[in-house]
């Protein structure tokens, strides 16, 4: 909830401008119904002083070529199976498939 887009001053003035003050907490039902409301106020504020992030990897928008993208999931398989085995055959099948890319 604490981020760097959090930390404009938006949020804040939205909640000064929404906040009621002057609710009535005598019964359990109204502490309840204060306690949502509070919580809906501070999450709305929230989503309106956080920009939207259109994408965190951009280069999924890229067309990449079928051939590549198989390699790369090639890579990823064999890399995750040397992982869970640690054994030097799939070591090297995973070596071998990574060197594609280094060249």
């Amino acid at each position: 909830m604490f981020d760097e887009y959090f930390a404009t001053l938006g949020h804040r003035q939205h909640l000064i401008d929404h906040i009621d003050l002057n609710i009535s907490l005598k019964s359990e039902d109204e502490v309840e119904e204060a306690c949502k409301s509070f919580t809906t106020l501070i999450q709305v504020s929230v989503w309106k002083s956080t920009p939207e992030v259109s994408s965190k990897f951009p280069f999924n928008t890229v067309n990449i070529p079928d051939a590549i993208q198989k390699k790369v999931a090639e890579k990823r398989r064999l890399r995750a199976k040397w992982h869970d085995s640690r054994l030097t055959a799939d070591k090297q099948a995973f070596n071998k498939a990574s060197r594609i890319f280094n060249t």
